[in-house]
């Protein structure tokens, strides 16, 4: 008897979709910074010199091709990518409530901001029979 695997659910989609939005956008910037890494106003704006722009870069690109790898594998139902996200999630609601709470004027709705993302992806990640189930029959 074969094993139906579970539909994923629409939370867990949504976050694979803005996961992979995020993790192209961030490959993309690092190749734009690559290329204009020798760009006198992107020097001078960044305060960094032209092996500090292409080395930024790279770290970029390396850290977008890690985000697409771990968003895919999280819509595949990886229980290690869920885990990731989670503590991602976890660790931006903490940052947000502390900036709410500690900073002031937009510091402060943006750490609001922050700490409602977090706590909406933890949500989506951990909150429903569903959530649970795709997880543990993949």
């Amino acid at each position: 008897m074969e094993s139906v695997q579970p539909r994923r659910p629409g939370g867990i989609t949504l976050i694979v979709v803005l996961a992979v939005i995020n993790a192209v956008m961030s490959i993309l910037a690092g190749i734009f910074i690559l290329l204009d890494h020798d760009d006198t106003h992107l020097i001078r704006e960044s305060g960094l010199t032209e092996n500090a722009l292409t080395g930024t870069a790279i770290g970029i690109i390396i850290i977008g091709g890690i985000g697409l790898v771990v968003a895919l594998a999280l819509g595949r139902g990886s229980r290690i990518a869920r885990l990731l996200f989670g503590i991602w999630a976890a660790l931006n609601f903490a940052g947000g409530v502390y900036s709410a709470i500690a900073l002031h004027g937009e510091q402060r709705a943006s750490g609001a901001f922050s700490a409602a993302i977090g706590l909406i992806v933890l949500y989506l990640l951990y909150g429903s029979e569903k959530d649970r189930e795709f997880f543990l029959n993949t």
